[in-house]
């Protein structure tokens, strides 16, 4: 009984000493990296390697003291001595000292060894140095160390955040597929990443329908919304829309597969909140879709409506992506500023908050079917609102009142200085179309012209101050 306690006791002992000697360790490596001595912390790693194996030669109950003098070098020097170098000197530009760590780590650790490759190659990818990630994915293949589906995500990030050809970050799959190495959501994200930057929606219907044939990734809110995106960005509406449907299908099969009744109370709730984020259709999945239609003069604007009015169904708030958007659906759709105004109210009542920028929408709208009033009410609601107008805010007002009443604009301009100067090409070019095609009247003003005039006057000043604001920023 005391040899077995003597003998539990020299154990813990020695587990002590070896832990407050991997703390030392990892301290004094943290310290030279902050002061960017790179070459002292590797030397410093390696005589700390050097330490360990020849205690490891020696009877380790000699040296395992706080008295001795090799207290302070003995001991197995732990894997986040080496995680921790690698990352700060291939993130520092030093790939070559990194790789010589990793090395190190390699034939000291065998066990930690993709654990030094993984960080390498993650922070090769942060610095988008997707060539040396490579070379370590090919590297781990030589030595027989496993790899896994991130090392190779990762790469794929990097390439994609470098700019490189997309179709060089959607070989990397066939790679993974060649080394039975199965890819899954976060890599067909990643994919889908690269089918945006080069515009290539082909390629990202094909290869999310060949992630789903092949069970390697199932329908989620993350890699559809990036998919409606892809095709939005492309006018290819009525292919994006099938995609809700597909995800509401894949939602409620989840829900009826999901073994909650066997589940704890808390084992049953993060299951429903995995679901809720990863199956569930989101605000910014409507959204994309929302906005994919919202243009398009020959439907589109009608699915945009209706898909809007499917959010509210399953009582998903708007965001002001998605509200805006389905203003301009309004607008597109022959001008329904009732419809967008009833949009607006309801989302209110919501407690959704109306940015400047669906604002900016609805009094494009009104002023351009005519609704004078309505659009000087809505400036009015920002204020109340506390939404800041901007420049085109008071572009499209000051536009309106130019065209309908000459006379006034000039007495403006002549007394502000800066009206026309004020406004941006772009707003100027957009609201002169509008009320040119809509046969606004350019003869008189409306009654309420001169209540109006003090905003425009205010929105002159503002519209101005802007611009210097935009100006000054740019310099």
């Amino acid at each position: 009984s005391s040899s077995s306690s003597s003998s539990s006791l020299s154990s813990s002992s020695q587990s002590s000493s070896s832990s407050r000697l991997d703390v030392f360790v990892t301290n004094a490596l943290l310290d030279a990296l902050r002061n960017d001595h790179w070459a002292i912390a590797v030397r410093l790693l390696e005589q700390a390697v050097k330490r360990t194996q020849q205690h490891e030669q020696n009877d380790p109950t000699q040296n395992d003291q706080p008295g001795s003098s090799d207290y302070v070098y003995n001991g197995q020097v732990n894997a986040l001595s080496f995680c921790t170098l690698i990352s700060s000197l291939v993130r520092n530009g030093l790939p070559d000292e990194a790789m010589r760590v990793v090395r190190l780590g390699y034939e000291t650790t065998p066990s930690s060894a993709r654990d030094y490759y993984r960080v390498y190659i993650s922070g090769a990818a942060s610095v988008k140095a997707w060539e040396r990630a490579l070379e370590a994915i090919e590297e781990m293949k030589a030595n027989g160390v496993s790899r896994d589906k991130h090392v190779y995500t990762l790469v794929m990030e990097a390439i994609v955040s470098s700019g490189e050809d997309w179709t060089r970050a959607i070989s990397i799959i066939d790679q993974m597929r060649n080394d039975n190495v199965k890819p899954d959501s976060i890599t067909l994200s990643v994919a889908l990443k690269a089918c945006k930057a080069g515009q290539a929606w082909q390629a990202a219907l094909s290869l999310t329908d060949t992630f789903e044939a092949n069970h390697e990734s199932t329908p989620n809110t993350k890699t559809y919304t990036a998919l409606a995106s892809i095709l939005g960005e492309k006018g290819h509406w009525e292919l994006a829309i099938p995609l809700l449907d597909k995800l509401l299908k894949a939602a409620d099969m989840h829900t009826a597969t999901s073994p909650s009744s066997s589940l704890s109370s808390s084992a049953a709730a993060l299951s429903k909140q995995q679901h809720n984020r990863y199956v569930k259709p989101d605000v910014w999945f409507f959204a994309k879709l929302i906005q994919a239609c919202a243009r398009d003069e020959k439907g589109g604007w009608a699915s945009s409506l209706d898909l809007y009015n499917r959010m509210r169904k399953l009582r998903i708030k708007p965001n002001g992506a998605a509200l805006t958007s389905a203003i301009v659906a309004c607008q597109t759709g022959g001008g329904q500023w009732q419809k967008a105004l009833d949009i607006a109210d309801h989302a209110r009542r919501q407690h959704v908050s109306i940015n400047v920028i669906s604002y900016n929408a609805l009094i494009s709208l009104t002023l351009r079917m005519g609704k004078h009033k309505h659009a000087l009410q809505l400036l009015e609601k920002m204020q109340e609102e506390a939404v800041q107008p901007d420049g085109n805010t008071y572009a499209a007002i000051i536009n309106d009142y130019h065209y309908r009443s000459p006379k006034m604009a000039m007495q403006s301009e002549r007394d502000r200085g800066t009206t026309r100067t004020t406004l941006s090409s772009s707003s100027s070019s957009h609201a002169s179309e509008s009320f040119f095609d809509h046969g606004a009247d350019q003869s008189t003003a409306s009654q309420d012209d001169e209540a109006a005039m003090q905003l425009v006057v205010d929105g002159t000043t503002m519209a101005g101050t802007t611009q210097q604001q935009q100006q000054q920023g740019q310099e």
